[in-house]
């Protein structure tokens, strides 16, 4: 069974809820949480970033 892919904002809807509730969170556990490559989270990351949303750190993110 092939699995669904995701749709990127609901990807950062989730990203967003995540890092209000947790604060901080690494792309390790982001990736493993919505099932996605540490890649797709660091892109994702880069997008909420620019609309200055979340705060990029080495290794994770934190909520701005």
């Amino acid at each position: 069974m092939k699995k669904s892919r995701q749709n990127a904002s609901d990807r950062h809807a989730q990203l967003i809820g995540l890092l209000k509730k947790r604060g901080y969170c690494s792309v390790v556990e982001m990736s493993q949480l919505l099932n996605v490559s540490p890649m797709t989270i660091r892109r994702d990351l880069h997008m909420l970033h620019e609309k200055q949303i979340a705060e990029v750190t080495h290794g994770g993110a934190r909520f701005s």
